[in-house]
This record gives C-alpha cells, sequence and structure tokens, in this order.
C-alpha cells in the first residue's frame, strides 16, 4: 500500500512538473530588443515537398547586455496563439529596422531557445517602444492568479469532500 501511495505521488508530481513546463513554454514572454536584421529561409524537411515551408526570422540584439538573440515567426493555427501573421510581422520588424539605425522594440514571444536542436521561439507581436522602456506582464500576472486561486479554491473542496465522506 505504501509503494502505490508513492507511486500515485509520482505520477501527480511528473503531471504538475509537465503542466509546469507547458505553461512557462506557451505562456507569453517579452523582450526590449534592437531589431538589426530579418530574413526568409525554404526549409524543406528531407524532400518532402509538402512538409516544405518559408520560415521568417528576426534577428536581435538586446538592448541592455548587446547579446544576439534570433526569433522565428512562423504562422501556428492552433491554440492558444492562431497567429496567421507572420507576413505582417516581418514587416513591421522591416519597417522598424529602416527607420531608425538601431530601433528599439518590444518582442513578445513564447517557446524557447534551445541551440543543440537549432530551435528558437516564435514571435508573436513587435512593436516600437522607447528607449528605457520597462514591460509589466499583465496577462501573465491576472492568468496566473486566477489559475492559482481556481488550484486553491479545487484543493479546499477536494479537502471539505474528505471530510464529508469521512464523517
Amino acid at each position: 500500500m505504501e509503494i502505490l501511495k508513492r507511486v500515485g505521488k509520482s505520477f501527480i508530481g511528473i503531471m504538475i512538473l509537465i503542466f509546469a513546463l507547458s505553461l512557462y513554454y506557451y505562456l507569453p514572454k517579452t523582450e526590449i530588443v534592437h531589431v538589426v536584421g530579418t530574413e526568409v529561409k525554404w526549409i524543406d524537411k528531407k524532400g518532402n515537398e509538402k512538409l516544405a515551408k518559408d520560415v521568417r526570422y528576426i534577428f536581435t540584439k538586446d538592448a541592455k547586455t548587446n547579446k544576439a538573440s534570433v526569433f522565428r515567426n512562423e504562422d501556428m493555427p492552433w491554440p492558444p496563439y492562431f497567429k496567421f501573421d507572420s507576413g505582417d510581422l516581418s514587416g513591421q520588424a522591416m519597417a522598424l529596422e529602416k527607420t531608425q539605425p538601431l530601433p528599439t522594440a518590444l518582442v513578445t514571444y513564447y517557446g524557447w531557445r534551445i541551440q543543440l536542436f537549432s530551435l528558437y521561439p516564435n514571435a508573436v507581436a513587435i512593436e516600437a517602444v522607447e528607449a528605457g522602456y520597462q514591460h509589466i506582464p499583465w496577462f501573465n500576472i491576472i492568468f496566473l492568479s486566477a489559475l492559482l486561486i481556481l488550484l486553491g479554491w479545487m484543493w479546499w473542496k477536494i479537502k471539505n469532500w474528505h471530510r464529508h465522506k469521512a464523517s
């Protein structure tokens, strides 16, 4: 019976970890950067024409550290983003690049940069901001607060259900 409890707790822990990593991957993140270029590459998956596509990239430098970073700019036709404007987003990045020598922009993105697998975060929005701009991630604050309240309420309901069941 003790082993079964440990297996159950381990399973719940793994599910919580997977859920937390999914939230961390998909919740929007922002970065204040200087746009330095854009590019379109034709990606061909081992000769399969059905999987071939154009992938756009936005090249940037971090506004504070000058560290280079690259954002993939690709449509995503499924939740949570339903992004269909990668061409428009590339146009906005190009326009920013052409208007000023090193334009400061706020890039909203999701995903991770994993160099080993050549994975890049996917940009979902870009907008010009003034130098020194500080972003407050209101969506993430409200979403995570609501999620914590919901989880707390569910925990409370389950505890009460167990108390009533035991009496």
